[in-house]
């Protein structure tokens, strides 16, 4: 069994794509194809899963292991998220401000709750939790190689929250 895909053109121009599941077998000296399925219809994902479970299905064991699987952590949410619905309850952001800057002063407000430290632990604290998705802010003035480079003058005089 195999999924084919087939492309074909229409009179209007637009080019459609069918996708089947078959089988191929031989009968006599030729080899004959029969359709299984029409999964044209399918989402991409289910296509997808059909021709994994194909791919493997001499040792569907191997579906189930996760020893080829990488694993990220992510940004951490929950903090930042429970710490700013408080300061928005409380009527926080509003008094800050909207604007870039009152952005800023709010993710100083939620690092300062979140964990004691200087404007450049601030910084290094939004890089671990997903402060600018939560606080809806846009990009921090400051990207992580220009972090990492000068002193630490230079450094704290790069990073304006």
């Amino acid at each position: 069994m195999y999924v084919a895909r087939a492309l074909w053109p229409s009179s209007n121009g637009k080019t459609y794509e069918s996708v089947y599941l078959r089988e191929s077998f031989r009968e006599g000296t030729r080899v004959r194809k029969r359709d299984i399925a029409n999964l044209t219809h399918c989402d991409p994902q289910e296509i997808a899963a059909i021709e994994l479970a194909l791919k493997f299905k001499g040792n569907l064991s191997a579906l189930g292991s996760l020893d080829h699987i990488e694993l990220r952590q992510g940004l951490s949410v929950g903090a930042v998220w429970t710490v700013y619905e408080v300061a928005r309850r409380r009527g926080i952001d509003k008094a800050l401000g909207q604007d870039f800057a009152g952005q800023l002063a709010l993710w100083q407000v939620l690092a300062r709750v979140l964990d004691q430290g200087s404007r450049l632990a601030a910084v290094r604290l939004a890089q671990v939790h997903a402060a600018c998705d939560v606080v809806e802010a846009g990009a921090l003035p400051v990207r992580r190689d220009q972090q990492l480079s000068g002193g630490p003058s230079e450094r704290l005089g790069s990073l304006r929250l």
